[in-house]
């Protein structure tokens, strides 16, 4: 009898030396992005609680790096419409809207939600941004949606329930943790339309360092409008070295471990199976952010971090059907 082989071509083929790769890939990125968090919230912590001069903190150096790589490689000729390598507008007002909205908005209430209701609550309303996503697709890139989804976001809804129910029974970061619970999940509505304006600018062509080294100064310009507006410009870069350091060392970890080993995993897994692995990291900071800062983390809190991290696997499951189902698809009516 023949052998049947894979459909895949051998480079994409996921073999089970392949996946094991994938896993330790994704681990590493969840102990980046745990690291970039409690990082964050250290920085929080040494800086009075003050977001704004800790963001840009955080992102100078991986704006840098893009910026040098950007030169070097001579790819800001993307970015010049007298030449045939142009990407068009289409490409970059994407990422020049995504700065704002992620950075200036989205990051800003969630550093606000660890201040007022601790890593604990923050970082998993936060990761509701996996549901936002999917549906702010279908609404605007006309996305296939999985019904099967919402399957997945009510266990997700159930573990924040459960989650809070448990913040009842301890002692709260603040008297506004659940202004901390409510900003984290707008944070999250703002990273998820980040990351689908990211997706259309990189559809289009604009290669990732050009869009790095455009999108931290895009979110800094509304941010120092914002802050002088509002008369807070002078005092809202008081920070002390120590913060400085340790949002420095956030934004290293995010880029250098948590995204580029994301990256790379998506070589040897599917990125479904790579976002549900990372995933796992919502329980691991939570653990940590009460062994360090001693944040409350009863087990009833513990039990809705862990539904709801069932909840973005579910989710991130269901919608990769979808995706795995229109790629056949393509595949086949191309092979008719």
């Amino acid at each position: 009898m023949e052998e049947k082989k894979s459909s895949l071509p051998p480079s994409t083929a996921v073999t089970g030396f392949d996946a094991r790769k994938g896993w330790m890939w994704s681990l590493g990125s969840a102990l980046g992005f745990t690291g970039t968090n409690l990082l964050d919230k250290a920085g929080l912590t040494a800086g009075g609680g003050n977001p704004y001069g800790g963001i840009i903190s955080k992102q100078f150096i991986p704006w840098l790096i893009a910026v040098i790589v950007s030169l070097i490689g001579g790819k800001y000729i993307q970015l010049n419409a007298s030449s045939p390598k142009y990407v068009g507008r289409r490409a970059w007002l994407p990422i020049v809207i995504a700065g704002p909205i992620t950075e200036a908005i989205g990051t800003v209430l969630f550093y606000f939600g660890i201040t007022y209701g601790g890593i604990v609550i923050a970082v998993p309303a936060v990761q509701s941004q996996i549901f936002w996503t999917a549906l702010i697709a279908y609404f605007f890139l006309r996305d296939p949606l999985n019904p099967k989804i919402a399957i997945g976001a009510l266990v997700f809804v159930g573990g924040l329930v459960v989650l809070s129910l448990g913040q009842l029974q301890g002692i709260p970061v603040s008297p506004q943790w659940g202004l901390g619970l409510v900003l984290s999940l707008i944070g999250g509505i703002c990273w998820a339309t980040g990351a689908t304006l990211w997706r259309v600018a990189i559809t289009n062509g604009l290669d990732r360092w050009v869009l790095v080294s455009i999108y931290y100064p895009c979110a800094w310009v509304v941010l120092l409008l914002f802050l002088a507006v509002t008369g807070q410009l002078a005092t809202a870069f008081a920070l002390s070295f120590a913060a400085v350091g340790y949002f420095a060392a956030s934004g290293i970890t995010a880029e250098l471990v948590g995204a580029l080993f994301l990256m790379t995993a998506f070589k040897y897994i599917p990125a479904a199976m790579g976002n549900g692995i990372k995933s796992t990291y919502t329980a691991i900071v939570a653990i940590l952010a009460a062994l360090i800062f001693k944040e409350t983390l009863n087990w009833i809190m513990l039990v809705g971090i862990l539904v709801m991290v069932v909840g973005l696997w579910l989710l991130a499951y269901f919608q990769s059907t979808i995706a795995k189902q229109r790629k056949e698809a393509l595949v086949a009516h191309s092979a008719a």
